[in-house]
C-alpha cells in the first residue's frame, strides 16, 4: 500500500464557484477496461460535473487543475476548463448559474489502483473586483465490489 501525504483542507470561502458530482459517490472500476471511442480506457468511472457560481456577482473560471491519488501512483491531466462549455461567455459564469459536462474518466494505461480520489483545483476571478479565488474540492469514488474508498480503505 501506498503511503500519501494528508490532503489539504478544502480551501472553501463562503461564496464562489462549486463542484458537484452525480452520483455523488461514483464507482470506480478497477478491473477491466471500456471501450470508448477506438480507446480502451483502464480504472473508469462515469460521472456527470457541474461547476456552479454561488457568489453575487460573475466570475471568469482561470482553472481547474486535475489530480488523482490512489494506491498506485499520482497523475493529472493539468487544466481541465475547457471541458465545461461556457457558450459564447469566455468561461464565465453569471451568479446562481450553472455549466455541466458528463463524462467516462479514466486511464489509457492500468493505474494499478485499488481505490481513486479525484482532486479538482479551482480558480477563478470576479468580474467586477477583480478578486482571485481558489477552491480545492476531492471526488472520493467507490471500488468497484469491495466498496473501498480513501477515506475508508
Amino acid at each position: 500500500m501506498v503511503a500519501l501525504a494528508p490532503l489539504a483542507p478544502p480551501a472553501l470561502a463562503e461564496e464562489g464557484v462549486r463542484l458537484t458530482f452525480s452520483p455523488a459517490r461514483p464507482v470506480f472500476h478497477a478491473e477491466g477496461t471500456r471501450q470508448v471511442g477506438t480507446q480502451a480506457v483502464y480504472g473508469h468511472s462515469q460521472f456527470a460535473t457541474t461547476m456552479t457560481n454561488t457568489g453575487p456577482e460573475p466570475v471568469r473560471i482561470e482553472s481547474v487543475i486535475l489530480t488523482s491519488i490512489g494506491t498506485g501512483p499520482r497523475s493529472g491531466l493539468g487544466d481541465i476548463k475547457d471541458y465545461w462549455n461556457y457558450g459564447n461567455q469566455d468561461r464565465r459564469i453569471g451568479p446562481g448559474q450553472s455549466v455541466q459536462f458528463n463524462k467516462t474518466w479514466g486511464f489509457t494505461v492500468d493505474p494499478q489502483h485499488d481505490w481513486l480520489s479525484y482532486i479538482f483545483d479551482v480558480c477563478w476571478r470576479e468580474a467586477a473586483s477583480g478578486r482571485r479565488a481558489c477552491a480545492r474540492q476531492t471526488l472520493d469514488l467507490v471500488s468497484e465490489g469491495t466498496g473501498a474508498s480513501r477515506t475508508n480503505p
